[in-house]
């Protein structure tokens, strides 16, 4: 295997890894918010905070040095359109993790104590679901972009 495939592979894998954990995470907090069972929604906030800093954050960081390292070594440039959609879904998908993500868990454990599962999906659940939806389909535009290279 040359350096090339292995690093299409590793940023593969690293994709795989966010895009798949972001939608188990979806379908996790539906049936969560579904139960009106509080421990399950207090508890699948805490593990969205563990796993988003030991597998999301490091899934998103080895995509991006991968993502970089194989335009560098390959027949490909940064101005490529495909390239160009790849990094713009990579720094959306940071913002939502930065802005609302990172915090999103300590929201929903403060509004279930303060008003149960239902008052915390009123103020959290739809806009979360939004959120997470959107960074969703940010992705599959981006695994899109890879597979068809438009502009190329």
């Amino acid at each position: 295997m040359s350096l090339q495939e292995a690093l299409v592979v590793v940023h593969i894998v690293a994709a795989a890894a966010w895009i798949g954990g972001g939608i188990l995470f979806a379908a996790l907090a539906a049936r969560a918010w579904a139960s009106n069972d509080e421990f399950k929604v207090l508890e699948l906030s805490e593990m969205g905070d563990h796993v988003g800093r030991r597998v999301f954050g490091p899934a998103a960081a080895v995509l991006l040095i991968s993502g970089v390292w194989a335009v560098i070594d390959g027949p490909w440039s940064f101005s490529d359109t495909w390239v160009s959609i790849g990094f713009a879904a990579l720094i959306i998908g940071l913002g939502i993790a930065a802005f609302w993500h990172r915090t999103e868990g300590a929201r929903i454990r403060a509004a279930v104590a303060e008003g149960g599962v239902e008052g915390a999906a009123r103020r959290v659940g739809r806009l979360g679901g939004l959120i997470g939806g959107a960074e969703i389909l940010v992705l599959v535009v981006a695994v899109w972009a890879m597979v068809a290279k438009p502009g190329l």
